[in-house]
């Protein structure tokens, strides 16, 4: 599936904001000659243009963009054009000053900052709808324009606003029906929380009314309704016009909303990808936190490519550390990408800021104005490789491994007042990319799976700190195993449910029987206190988390070794009907997990599909038609030397000379399936 027919190449190109620079005609007129050098085909325009586009209030300019749309078309040059709702003019902001956030004392946002409107205000929805109507009547017929950027970075911060606090409140009594209901749900008898009626219900806060669980994680859920409707109101207002014009907004990884709900509203995925190259001694952990977002990402929608909407072709200006790209890391960035399933490849931004918070952000062109840099030859050499593997474009990837992954889960994590509070979402992050890593030192692809899709179409599932079983969701995974699936369940697994109630009685630890164990304790460590498991006759060190648990049925792979649980189960394995269910009970290093999931996946891969390849050389496939396209990437500073042995391949971008790939090389070879 093409993203658009009307361009079948990877897309690349910008964000670009022609609006910053009417006042210099010489600059937009030296743009196309640049773009067109670079290789772009496609830009993102008017992201953050209101003020622009509606100076004053009803008084709409539309002219300048009409020029900047049509001169990219004129030169072989798409737009995706954005609405602009995540920053609204000052007019707006002065003459409605309900659309501003209100902060939790009481305190209403002022103007000069973006996405700092209020999601419930009827006046900032209807303004949006009336600026998104105007463009999708101007522009939706245009042959350039591809599709809809839908705002920009949406989130779901705070508003503590009475619309927000009334519209809170009703979506809690659709919820739950009866105060007392929900006072039983909630748990309400402790401290005397109980409620005596819904409008007595507050947003949670820093203060007291913050203790309550609960009340957190419900304000977090409805938060992420309202921005759905929000979201969905947007989408109507350009669809009403011309329901043709794909939409997209980007997303941005495990960032405060659950993307899960917006995904479901899109025709494509896109998403922002910073990565912090360079950040330690080997591109390892970057590169798999970075491989692990783009098939996040992937996953929201596994029957078509997703997009890469933002990426910096240098420096990264609001990060810790502004590190420059390496020579080569650019265009091995972008294959990565691409090698996990986008079909796109966008820079933020075209040309660099005079001024503002990111005038010195990493941009194509930089405050010289000039190609000849460094940065816009490596982009432009990127724009090439582009152009040599479009007939990748469309093609799927094909995993066999998925990660299940919730937001509710990870936001009641982040809440809950146990384990490792020092870290708010409980090391989760880290724990699921250490098993993520696992595979990919294998080069296993893996999707990200989520609560309410099928699970059979995946030989093996990982379930790493499942803290909330949903309703419905243990007979599930019951069902998955009993029919010949493999489930590996870790610590911190099957403790609430999802209105944050812990399990009682007979239902506490509800993973028992697939599992065949119980867990009763996790002993926390503190940061560099080690615990030892021994398991396939070597050792192991694990930190962080160690559970106790008791086998009631399963094999014993690994044992603690050392305290006073040493001896008890670390690592485990059960038959449960046609399938295998595996515990990891401790938190490895990535050495122990590499153990484990090369023992689990021998009999779940196939060996084909598990190249072996030197350390930190990753290899992905996507698959079109006939066609097996095999992206091999080397993220080492030095060159190497691969034992893979393949036949009759055709190579599209990069060099493979007697075997070996140069540093921070990617190499695209094509292979046709027998038919």
């Amino acid at each position: 599936m093409y993203i658009n027919e009307k361009l079948k190449n990877i897309w690349y190109g910008c964000d670009y904001n022609p609006d910053q620079w009417l006042e210099y005609p010489e600059v937009l007129e030296k743009d196309i000659k640049l773009m067109k050098e670079a290789g772009c085909n496609v830009m993102s325009v008017g992201i953050f243009a209101w003020a622009r586009l509606e100076p004053k209030e009803g008084c709409f300019s539309f002219e300048w963009l009409d020029e900047i749309i049509d001169r990219l078309y004129a030169n072989g040059i798409y737009t995706i054009l954005a609405t602009p709702s995540g920053a609204m003019p000052s007019w707006l902001a002065e003459k409605y000053p309900e659309v501003r956030r209100v902060a939790e004392d009481g305190v209403r946002h002022r103007f000069g900052n973006r996405h700092n409107n209020c999601c419930s205000s009827l006046v900032y929805r209807e303004k949006v709808n009336i600026i998104n109507t105007k463009l999708a009547e101007r522009y939706s017929k245009h042959p350039g324009i591809l599709m809809w950027h839908i705002s920009n970075e949406y989130n779901i911060e705070d508003c503590h606003c009475e619309n927000c606090r009334e519209n809170f409140r009703k979506w809690l009594k659709a919820r739950y029906g009866t105060i007392d209901n929900l006072n039983r749900k909630w748990w309400n008898g402790f401290w005397s929380h109980t409620y005596c009626d819904f409008s007595q219900i507050d947003p949670p806060g820093d203060h007291g009314e913050g203790s309550s669980n609960p009340l957190k994680l419900e304000w977090f859920r409805f938060k992420n309704d309202n921005l759905l409707s929000f979201l969905n109101g947007e989408i109507e207002a350009v669809r009403r016009v011309n329901p043709d014009i794909p939409v997209t907004t980007n997303f941005q990884g495990f960032w405060k909303v659950d993307y899960i709900k917006l995904a479901k509203s899109l025709d494509y995925i896109s998403w922002d990808n910073y990565p912090m190259w360079h950040s330690d001694e080997n591109e390892r952990s970057v590169a798999v936190s970075t491989a692990m977002f783009h098939s996040l990402e992937n996953s929201f929608k596994k029957d078509r490519p997703f997009m890469l909407m933002e990426s910096s072709p240098s420096a990264t200006n609001w990060q810790k550390i502004s590190r420059l790209r390496r020579p080569g890391v650019n265009l091995l960035a972008s294959m990565q990408a691409v090698a996990h399933g986008s079909d796109t490849v966008q820079y933020f931004q075209w040309r660099k800021s005079r001024g503002q918070s990111e005038q010195f952000h990493g941009a194509v062109i930089g405050h010289d104005n000039t190609s000849d840099t460094r940065v816009f030859r490596e982009v432009a050499s990127t724009g090439n490789e582009m152009k040599n593997i479009s007939e990748v474009t469309g093609s799927l990837t094909k995993n066999e491994a998925a990660v299940l992954f919730d937001y509710d889960n990870l936001k009641a994590l982040e809440i809950a007042q146990v384990y490792r509070n020092e870290s708010k979402d409980k090391n989760f992050v880290e724990v699921l990319t250490k098993h993520f890593g696992a595979l990919w030192d294998y080069n296993v692809g893996c999707d990200f799976v989520f609560v309410d899709e099928d699970f059979s179409d995946y030989k093996i599932i990982i379930a790493p700190m499942l803290f909330m079983m949903k309703d419905g969701l243990m007979e599930k995974l019951e069902s998955y195993v009993k029919n010949g699936g493999v489930l590996v369940s870790t610590f911190a697994s099957g403790v609430i449910d999802e209105f944050a109630l812990s399990f009682f009685d007979d239902e506490c630890y509800p993973l028992r029987d697939i599992l065949g164990i119980k867990a009763e304790e996790t002993d926390c460590l503190y940061d560099g206190q080690y615990n030892t498991v021994e398991m396939f006759s070597e050792e192991y060190r694990v930190e962080r988390y160690c559970e106790l648990a008791y086998a009631s049925g399963a094999e014993v792979i690994g044992r603690y070794k050392d305290d006073f649980y040493a001896g008890m189960p670390a690592v485990t394995r059960n038959n449960y009907g046609k399938g295998t269910a595996y515990y990891i009970g401790a938190d490895f290093m990535q050495d122990g997990y590499k153990r484990i999931y090369g023992e689990i996946l021998k009999d779940v891969i196939l060996p084909l599909k598990m190249p072996k390849s030197p350390e930190n050389v990753s290899i992905t496939t996507r698959y079109k038609d006939n066609n097996v396209y095999v992206f091999i990437m080397n993220f080492n500073n030095n060159e190497v030397e691969l034992e893979m042995q393949l036949d009759d391949y055709e190579v599209l971008s990069g060099r493979l000379e007697c075997g070996r790939i140069e540093a921070y090389g990617c190499v695209v070879l094509k292979i046709r399936k027998a038919e």
